[in-house]
């Protein structure tokens, strides 16, 4: 799985002037500001997440998880879901995660109290260019 964090050259390919780095375009801002940029970088993303495979090291966790006899939890701040693709089922993801959409507005969009409204991402229908930016058979979330 490629690390969008640190992966400088796919942003230096993408040569945007204002984002040269992850942290600069995962502000929620972004979204109305440049929603077919923001969402094709997401997806992009999302895609590249969905198609891999957990490696080995996934595997020896398990194994030792196996051997504490389920008493364990994991605290991530991997976004990319590879923990429960590889069958963990206690799974805390400290920056949240990428196959689960939030809106921008945060607490604003909460309904009946609580954490903020969340739902699966999905990308039926949504096309990356490679400018990065998405289309959509209908319109985008």
């Amino acid at each position: 799985v490629p690390d969008f964090r640190g992966a400088a050259s796919f942003w230096e390919r993408l040569a945007h002037p204002e984002i040269r780095r992850y942290e600069d375009m995962s502000r929620g801002d972004w979204f109305e500001r440049d929603p077919a940029l923001a969402w094709g970088l997401n997806f992009h993303q999302l895609k590249r997440y969905r198609e891999a495979v957990p490696h080995d090291g996934f595997r020896v966790l398990r194994a030792l998880v196996e051997r504490v006899r389920g008493n364990y939890f994991v605290w991530t701040s991997n976004i990319d879901g590879m923990f429960q693709r590889a069958g963990f089922d206690r799974v805390r993801e400290n920056h949240g995660c990428i196959h689960r959409l939030q809106c921008t507005r945060g607490y604003v969009c909460r309904t009946g109290g609580g954490e903020p409204d969340a739902w699966e991402a999905a990308v039926d229908g949504i096309e990356v260019g490679e400018d990065y930016r998405a289309t959509a058979s209908s319109s985008l979330p």
